[in-house]
C-alpha cells in the first residue's frame, strides 16, 4: 500500500495511507494534511494520483517545489519509493511499504469475491484492500485472527504500534 510518512526530524508523526481508487491533496497548512481530492476544488495544492501497480502520480503547479532534489516537469512526476515532499512547512515521505490497514477503508467500484468468506462484495459496499494483490476484503472479515492475506501474505497490522514496526522496517524512515 502506498503511504506518506509525515515526518518530523526523524521520526514519524503519522502513517498515512493512500486510497487505492481516489486521489489526494496535500495541504501545507490545517488539521489534516491529506485530504481526498474532489472535482472543482483549488487545484494549486499538489495532487497525488493512483496508478495501476500501487504506485501514484504527483500533480503541482510548475512553479510549486514539492519534490525534495528533483524539479518536476511540467508539474508532474511519477512517485518512486523514499521520496521526499515538502508542501509549505510539512515533510513527507513516499513509501511503497506492503501491510494491511484494516482501518482504511474504500467503496469497492465492482462486485468482487472476498477470499475470506467466499461471498460477494457488492459496488458500493465499504472493503479493505490488500495493497499487494489488490484484492478487497469484507470490513468484518478483518479479525484479530486474520494476520495475513489468503491470497498473497501480504501481513495485516491489527494495532498502531505494528504499523509503526511495518512502516519503519518496510520502506518508511530508515
Amino acid at each position: 500500500m502506498a503511504r506518506l510518512i509525515f515526518a518530523a526530524e526523524d521520526h514519524v508523526l503519522e502513517s498515512i495511507g493512500l486510497p487505492v481508487l481516489d486521489p489526494v491533496a496535500l495541504l501545507p497548512n490545517g488539521k489534516s494534511p491529506v485530504i481526498k481530492f474532489a472535482d472543482g476544488e483549488d487545484p494549486r495544492a499538489p495532487i497525488l494520483v493512483p496508478r495501476p501497480a500501487d504506485t501514484h502520480l504527483l500533480l503541482a503547479p510548475p512553479d510549486m517545489e514539492v519534490l525534495v532534489g528533483c524539479p518536476l516537469i511540467a508539474g508532474t512526476s511519477i512517485l518512486e519509493d523514499h521520496d521526499q515532499l515538502r508542501v509549505g512547512s510539512r515533510l513527507f515521505r513516499y513509501t511503497t511499504c506492503d501491510w494491511i490497514d484494516p482501518q482504511r477503508r474504500e467503496r469497492f467500484d465492482r462486485e468482487a469475491l472476498c477470499p475470506v468468506d467466499m461471498l460477494a462484495i457488492s459496488p458500493g459496499e465499504e472493503a479493505v484492500f490488500c495493497p499487494r494483490c489488490g484484492y478487497g476484503m469484507h470490513v468484518g472479515c478483518i479479525t484479530p485472527d486474520l494476520e495475513e492475506c489468503l491470497i498473497c501474505g501480504c501481513p495485516v497490522a491489527h494495532s498502531e504500534e505494528r504499523a509503526m514496526e511495518l512502516t519503519t522496517t518496510n520502506g518508511g524512515l530508515k
